[in-house]
């Protein structure tokens, strides 16, 4: 994977977050662990999301956002 394509997949995970889906969801939709998106995650600044609103279940289908 080029360095192109990992700012990408990092920019619509940050997205895909942003947008209510959870940690979880997106680690499967994007073959990644967890633990590796929530790295992303902090390393691109994106606040966390508090316990009151939550997320968005995935259904499977490509992301929409």
């Amino acid at each position: 994977m080029t360095t192109q394509e990992k700012a990408e997949r990092d920019s619509a995970i940050c997205k895909a977050y942003e947008f209510g889906y959870g940690q979880a969801d997106i680690a499967r939709a994007f073959g990644l662990s967890s633990t590796r998106v929530g790295q992303i995650l902090k390393d691109h600044n994106v606040p966390k999301r508090t316990g009151c609103i939550p997320p968005l279940a995935w259904d499977g289908e490509p992301m929409q956002f």
